[in-house]
């Protein structure tokens, strides 16, 4: 019996080791996360080693400009709703790249005056 248990033991620690997801290139998707519900658009800076391409998700079209490890980002709902985005990375299980929101507006196309409790979230 304790032999088993070892055993049994010993699987569950290797099939939760080995549970780090997927690695190697990719693209992570991006939201904005708003403290404000829907949103008209947004300009964001990611900065990070070896970013790539950035593509459109859902209703969102993205637009983007890189410049060395930085990467400017130009959000754009028709519709105000989630702004979200795709981004290619080295490897999809590495650390996200840092994102700081710049710029967002409204529904309506008015500038927030404000931008705290705005942040940026990546899933693989």
């Amino acid at each position: 019996m304790r032999r088993w248990a070892v055993w049994a033991l010993a699987g569950l620690l290797g099939a939760v080791a080995c549970d780090q997801g997927p690695s190697g290139p990719g693209a992570i998707t991006g939201r904005v996360v708003s403290p404000n519900g829907a949103e008209g658009a947004a300009v964001m800076l990611l900065t990070g080693q070896q970013l790539g391409a950035v593509s459109s998700a859902g209703s969102t079209r993205a637009f983007s400009h890189q410049n060395g490890a930085q990467l400017r980002v130009v959000l754009v709902n028709v519709t105000p709703g989630e702004l979200r985005f795709k981004v290619e990375v080295p490897d999809v299980g590495a650390p996200p790249p840092a994102a700081t929101v710049l710029q967002v507006v409204d529904g309506e196309n008015a500038l927030r005056p404000v931008l705290t409790g705005y942040k940026v979230e990546f899933s693989r």
